[in-house]
């Protein structure tokens, strides 16, 4: 089938002019070309879930190709129920989930029948999304005001409800039992009974590391050797950025930006622009003098597609892939939403099902894009998280901090 579908893209590469016509900025290494219903470029996707997976090309495109048409149907759902509505979530392997406080409207239904995986409708759950974000932020403040609690970290899930791990004091270990645990957190249930809480002591010292050192991918950023993920444009369209993790920013400070080696050319940038805390970890540099901005990025050594859309937010079960210059490309799905570091001084993360390691995600990726269907700008690579098994996984801030932070998009096609 791989072998079909290349041949097919390179047979339209020779006689559709469409299939390069739009490279606006230059060319880039997968053409403008659709197969049934799916883009060369989403279909490129499709094919890091599989490898990253270990599954056919086929079965990765039963679970994660028809997600796109999640995305529209979560959009109408927000606008028209945005009172109602608990979340949406891709289950991984195919289908959806979706879960309303009262009962399910007449729209919702046939809205989940437009998909074309098999969905779950849930009503009655007694809570929409903003009150999970409510009530875990009241839950992750009282757990780090309870007695022998020495670092938290907490997430949500529209479906899970909210969960998280606390790590005890070491002269507290013995004072602080599940028994004593779920006592401290007694009171925070009453006071939203509908929303489940699944909160565990972990035995890890340290439940999350940035990644901000060695090499950067895209490029190097000089001696913070992080790496890339977009260019960025301002609302009013005037002045564009070079988009990093905000770890590896310093406001005034000059680094070397370099590209892959393959397409060479160095220049000096500086930034501009960092941000570090509840809303994530982002910044950016200005380009400098000597290179032209593109709407273009890696999503693989010496590989270039355009950027055509961003993000609005992250749900769970969603596909993604990223690229960071020490581990190159790896795929996943969303994990947890809006997680916090244990100290409490960065939140608004999300944990991937993409493991830490030395060929996976790693030092040196910090900043890196997170995408997915394409060409979609969907993360900041921020570092690692530790999940509820003190198993640790990449993490990154949604791409849209840059607006909420900075009035900055992603520059798209």
């Amino acid at each position: 089938m791989r072998q079909a579908i290349h041949a097919y893209i390179d047979e339209k590469i020779k006689t559709e002019r469409s299939a390069t016509a739009n490279w606006v900025d230059g060319p880039v290494d997968i053409p403008d070309v659709v197969i049934d219903d799916l883009s060369a470029s989403q279909i490129n996707d499709l094919e890091g879930m599989a490898e990253s997976l270990q599954i056919p090309l086929e079965e990765a495109i039963e679970r994660y190709g028809y997600q796109r048409y999640g995305d529209r149907v979560s959009g109408q759902l927000k606008t028209a129920f945005p009172d109602q509505l608990s979340g949406f979530i891709n289950k991984n392997g195919g289908g959806a989930w979706i879960g309303f406080k009262g009962a399910i409207p007449k729209q919702a239904v046939q809205l989940a029948k437009t998909l074309p995986g098999q969905v779950e409708l849930r009503g009655n759950l007694g809570y929409i999304e903003v009150d999970l974000s409510r009530a875990q932020e009241q839950i992750d403040r009282a757990l780090r005001r309870a007695p022998g609690v020495k670092a938290v970290s907490t997430w949500y899930d529209p479906e899970l409800g909210i969960e998280g791990v606390v790590v005890p004091s070491a002269d507290s270990v013995s004072a602080l039992t599940n028994d004593t645990l779920q006592s401290s957190l007694a009171s925070l249930r009453a006071a939203t009974p509908a929303i489940k809480v699944n909160v565990s002591i972990s035995t890890v010292e340290q439940l999350d590391s940035p990644f901000d050192g060695y090499i950067r991918g895209g490029g190097n950023l000089g001696p913070q050797n992080c790496t890339s993920n977009f260019n960025l444009i301002s609302e009013s369209g005037a002045t564009k950025r070079l988009g990093s993790a905000g770890h590896c920013v310093e406001t005034g400070v000059a680094e070397t930006y370099c590209n892959q080696s393959g397409d060479g050319d160095c220049t000096t940038i500086t930034g501009r622009w960092s941000y570090v805390g509840n809303g994530g970890d982002v910044g950016y540099f200005d380009h400098g003098t000597e290179l032209t901005a593109t709407r273009t990025f890696y999503w693989d050594w010496g590989q270039k597609k355009y950027a055509d859309a961003r993000s609005a937010a992250p749900k769970v079960g969603d596909a993604v892939c990223k690229f960071g210059y020490k581990t190159g490309r790896s795929c996943g799905t969303v994990a947890a939403i809006n997680q916090t570091t244990m100290d409490g001084t960065i939140g608004g993360l999300v944990r991937t099902t993409i493991p830490v390691g030395a060929t996976t995600c790693d030092h040196g990726d910090s900043g890196g894009p997170f995408h997915r269907d394409g060409g979609e700008a969907y993360g900041v690579l921020r570092g690692s998280l530790y999940d509820d098994s003190g198993v640790l996984w990449c993490s990154f801030t949604p791409v849209n901090r840059y607006y909420n932070g900075a009035r900055y998009y992603v520059w798209t096609r």
